[in-house]
Parts: structure tokens; sequence; C-alpha cells
């Protein structure tokens, strides 16, 4: 997932963050408000998304070819960086638009009070398409840190958690 979204990224793209465990309806809400050019998914979840929506396997042997060459895209501080969407607790969720700016800010803001660096190892607990997720995968990204990506059964198991 991570390597996928740094892809993404890197073509001067954006990406809509979608989990596995959302019930059928609201994906296909997402994936149906979002028209996704493309979905980067496996095998084993490709079958969740709605019929017709167009796939890239990451496990897919055929993409082990090696290298290839990817045009890099620039993008600046007003460029979307990703959709996030929101509950829906109101009524039908909505798509909200995050720039790179937006993302920068949250950690430009907060690093005099945490000293963030490359020392730092920092846990993502939360789905990838709860907008927390952003400060829990970018931090260390953008601080050098080590990112730890907790499993959903390790979270919520507190000597699993321990452990870990």
């Amino acid at each position: 997932m991570v390597a996928a979204v740094l892809a993404v990224l890197r073509v001067g793209s954006s990406y809509v963050p979608l989990d596995v465990g959302t019930p059928a309806g609201r994906l296909e809400l997402i994936v149906d408000d979002a028209d996704p050019s493309v979905v980067v998914t496996s095998g084993g979840l490709v079958g969740l998304l709605p019929e017709g929506v167009p796939a890239v396997l990451v496990d897919d042997e055929g993409l082990a070819g090696g290298p290839v060459d990817v045009a890099v895209a620039e993008s600046g501080g007003d460029d979307r960086a990703y959709v996030i969407f929101t509950s829906g607790t109101t009524g039908r969720p909505k798509g909200v638009q995050i720039s790179h700016g937006n993302v920068l800010r949250l950690f430009g803001v907060t690093e005099r009070h945490f000293g963030f660096g490359p020392d730092d190892v920092w846990a993502m607990f939360h789905s990838f398409a709860f907008d927390f997720s952003v400060w829990e995968m970018w931090g260390p990204l953008l601080y050098g840190g080590c990112l730890v990506i907790v499993p959903r059964e390790t979270a919520q198991d507190p000597r699993a958690l321990w452990d870990l």
C-alpha cells in the first residue's frame, strides 16, 4: 500500500484510499464518485471492487519484469495529494480533496513540539481510508523514520500490541 501510494504520487497523480473492510455499498459509492482511472490492489482483493473498475494487481507476475521508465512529475503545494471520504453520518459520504501543501503544513506546524527525526518509530494503527492515517504514514516518510504498519488483529489485542 505504501509503495503504491508513493508510486502514484511520483507520477504526479493523487490517491483515494479504500479500506478492504468497507461495506460493499459504501465502497461502490466511493469508487463511483471518485471515478478512478485505475485501482491498485491485489488478486485477493480485486473481487471486492465494483464490476468494471480497472485494476492493476500488484501480485501479478507479469508486473515483475524489472524496472520501468516512468515520467516523474513535479507536484506543487496546491496540487491534490489525495481524496479522503467523510464517514457519511450526516448523509452521503463526500470526497474531500487534500493538497500536498495541507499535508506538509500538518507536520510543519507540529514538528517544533515533537522534534521529528530519523530515529523515530511511527506506528500506523488506523485504516488507510481514515484521515489520521496520513499523520501515521507520512510522518516517518517525511522525516526518515521507521514506519510500522500494525495489523488490525494486533491493534485490537493489548498483549500482541505490547509484544510488537
